[in-house]
This record gives C-alpha cells, sequence and structure tokens, in this order.
C-alpha cells in the first residue's frame, strides 16, 4: 500500500473539507513532481515559461516580480531554459545592465518543458491551462 493509503487518518476525519483537500493536494502534488522530473524541469521552469506566455517578454526582474521567485532563482532557471533553447535572453536595448527573456517562437505557439518537444517542432501551445477561462489572473 501506498504512503498516502497507510496514512489515511481516523474515519472523523474523512469528511472534513480541509483535510480532502490536503490528501488532494498532495496527490496534484506528486503528480505534477513527476511530469517535471521526467522533462528534467523544476517547477520554476514552469512559472517562467506561463509567465512568458501571459506577459510576453519580459526583464529577468519582471519575472521574479509576477512568478514571486527570488532573482537569481530566475536567473539559474533561465540559463536552464536558454541552455535547452526554450528561451532567449537579450541584453535590454534601454537599459544595458538589464536582459530581456523571450519565448523564441511566441505568438506562432510552442511547447512546455512538459511535453518534452524539440524547439523544432513547436507547433502548439501545451501549457496546460490553470485557468478556467482566459480573462482570470495568471497562476503566477
Amino acid at each position: 500500500m501506498s504512503a498516502t493509503h497507510d496514512a489515511a487518518g481516523p474515519d472523523r476525519l474523512g469528511h472534513l473539507p480541509s483535510y480532502l483537500m490536503t490528501l488532494a493536494a498532495r496527490h496534484v502534488h506528486r503528480v505534477v513532481f513527476d511530469r517535471l522530473d521526467s522533462a528534467d524541469a523544476r517547477g520554476h521552469h514552469y512559472r517562467i515559461l506561463a509567465a512568458l506566455e501571459v506577459h510576453g517578454p519580459s526583464s529577468q526582474i519582471d519575472l521574479a516580480r509576477r512568478c514571486g521567485l527570488d532573482r537569481s532563482d530566475v536567473a539559474a532557471a533561465v540559463d536552464a531554459l536558454v541552455d535547452r533553447r526554450f528561451v532567449e535572453r537579450a541584453p535590454d536595448p534601454t537599459d544595458r545592465r538589464r536582459n530581456i527573456i523571450t519565448s523564441p517562437s511566441a505568438g506562432a505557439g510552442d511547447c512546455s518543458i512538459s511535453t518534452g518537444c524539440s524547439p523544432r517542432r513547436r507547433t502548439r501551445r501545451s501549457l496546460p491551462s490553470t485557468r478556467p477561462n482566459a480573462h482570470s489572473s495568471p497562476p503566477c
């Protein structure tokens, strides 16, 4: 039996929404982690790609603010995404101290790290939507 079934808790917890939400969140976290791990990716990578999809080209500082990440974490994640050709980094023409991060095929649709597609084969947007409709707030 899995650890989730072994630690099901007392019967009186089984009807509490907070307990059920905790179990569901644990399961979702495991599924998401496994999928990202199979693509040799991390949650930071996904957050940055999602922010670029929603907001378009952004500075690393703006990405850090939008995603709630430390600037050094964004720099490391962007390095990894640049190496894998999921994003491009270029100096900001108005301020050479800043970098602008773009998705190479912005507007044409591309695939996320979670699909494992080659950047050359990017044919459709496959970042799974976490929003019920297009007018909702972005996840990061």
